[in-house]
C-alpha cells in the first residue's frame, strides 16, 4: 500500500496561512520599516522578524531600583486611541515583575514619549517611598 504525501511546501503554506488571515480569522500582522508600522500578510517572515535577534522591536528598556519600564513594537494592532490610529507599542512598568502600569500608543514617537512618562511614574514612586 503506498501512502501519499501531503505536506505542504513553505510556498504552500505561505499561501495557506496568508488566506486564512485575509479571511479576517486572525489579526492583521505587521513589521516596523523605518520605524514605521507596515502590514506584513507572509506569517513566516513576521515570525522571523519579530523573534529576530538583536530585538527590533524594542523602543526602550530603563531599570531603576526593582522597577523595569518597557516599551515594546506588539506587531499587531492591540486596540484604537481616540482618534482611531491602531495602537501598535506598549509601556509596562513591573514592580518586581508585577505589571503596576500600562500604555498603549500608536507610533514610534509616541512610544518613546510615552516611555519617558513612564519613567517619570517610576521617579515618583521611588521619591515617594524615600520620604
Amino acid at each position: 500500500m503506498q501512502t501519499k504525501d501531503t505536506s505542504l511546501t513553505e510556498q504552500e503554506l505561505r499561501k495557506s496561512v496568508s488566506d486564512i488571515l485575509k479571511k479576517g480569522n486572525f489579526p492583521v500582522m505587521y513589521i516596523l520599516k523605518d520605524k514605521v508600522a507596515v502590514e506584513c500578510d507572509d506569517v513566516i517572515e513576521w515570525g522571523q522578524w519579530m523573534s529576530a535577534i538583536p530585538n527590533n522591536k524594542r523602543v526602550g528598556m530603563t531599570e531603576m531600583n526593582q522597577y523595569k519600564v518597557s516599551t515594546v513594537f506588539l506587531g499587531t494592532p492591540h486596540g484604537f486611541s481616540k482618534s482611531m490610529r491602531a495602537l501598535f507599542f506598549e509601556t509596562m512598568v513591573f514592580d518586581d515583575g508585577k505589571d503596576i502600569y500600562c500604555k498603549r500608543s500608536s507610533t514610534w514617537d509616541k512610544a518613546e514619549a510615552q516611555h519617558k512618562k513612564a519613567i517619570g511614574f517610576v521617579l515618583d514612586k521611588i521619591s515617594k517611598e524615600s520620604e
